[in-house]
């Protein structure tokens, strides 16, 4: 019958310490900033207000974006490691979907919309 060193055994708790120790996995959700967009005179599109944050928000959390009386809806859809997906409802019920990259910014106005959303992602998981 063999015994297990002393040296042998230190490194097996050692070990089992240490895995039980790990990192935990970021909870997933979406860190992002929102404001409302306009077409300007020129044709490009303008932020107006000031950005909107919005921290660690989880599939089917929704934000409203406001300018003007009108209101656009920000639904978290999808995250994923370094991106999200939402569905934007705009003042007339239309939807879109649109994905964005960690770092990233996104403006959606489709035509016919007299205001629409602009989306910064700064963090996804």
């Amino acid at each position: 019958m063999m015994h297990a060193t002393p040296t042998f055994r230190s490194l097996s708790v050692l070990l089992l310490a240490l895995a039980g120790c790990s990192k935990p996995d970021p909870v997933p959700g979406v860190t992002y900033n929102a404001s409302a967009v306009t077409r300007g005179a020129d044709g490009k599109l303008k932020q107006e207000g000031a950005m909107m944050s919005v921290s660690s928000a989880v599939v089917n959390d929704v934000a409203e974006v406001v300018h003007e009386g009108r209101s656009i809806s920000v639904q978290v859809q999808k995250t994923s490691y370094g991106k999200a997906a939402f569905q934007i409802t705009f003042p007339d019920k239309s939807t879109q979907k649109v994905q964005v990259k960690s770092g990233d910014t996104k403006d959606v106005l489709p035509r016919g919309q007299k205001v629409g959303v602009r989306i910064e992602v700064q963090e996804a998981h």
